[in-house]
């Protein structure tokens, strides 16, 4: 089965929060990817209802019951004082490999971020064509369906604000990830 393996380099030693956030973030970022581009999940309702209905936050450990079994990520992770190591394990090699070149556009964007606030990096990431074409415009795309209170759109568009933030934390060194 495909694997993406991330390895998450921290100037400091990650704070437990810091870590689950993370890891969460790369976990989220795995499934808005899902629901978004493959035609399995794409523009349907109950997909986005059902994970904002159990949570979107690193409370929620186990693989969404929406996606199909072959679909659903499974995540490894490994601590090493400051460094994070992430595999993720999911039948669904496009999504893999799309997650894999955004923490490669995130990693490359780090030095534009550098010691900016949450909101300053949010805006210089989502000016990426990159994260803006291949994240941003796609998830909002896709969840902007009439099905959808605008709450419940709101929460998704928050979410994926959410990700770029915590992967461009001020204390995340560098992003490495390679698909195999």
């Amino acid at each position: 089965m495909p694997n993406l393996n991330i390895s998450i380099d921290n100037l400091q030693f990650p704070r437990p929060n810091q870590f689950f956030s993370t890891v969460n973030a790369v976990r989220n970022l795995y499934y808005a990817l899902l629901f978004s581009m493959d035609t399995a999940y794409r523009g349907r309702a109950d997909t986005w209802a059902y994970w904002l209905r159990i949570g979107t936050d690193h409370n929620v450990r186990e693989p969404l019951r929406i996606a199909r079994p072959e679909d659903r990520l499974r995540l490894t992770t490994r601590s090493n004082l400051r460094k994070i190591e992430i595999e993720c394990i999911s039948g669904n090699q496009a999504v893999l490999g799309r997650a894999g070149r955004l923490f490669t556009e995130i990693d490359a964007s780090r030095s534009k971020v550098l010691g900016k606030s949450n909101d300053a990096r949010l805006h210089e990431l989502a000016d990426s064509e990159v994260i803006a074409g291949q994240l941003i415009e796609p998830v909002k795309n896709s969840a902007d369906t009439k099905l959808l209170r605008r709450d419940e759109r709101e929460s998704i568009a928050g979410m994926v604000s959410d990700i770029l933030v915590k992967l461009s934390h001020p204390n995340i060194a560098s992003i490495m990830a390679s698909l195999n």
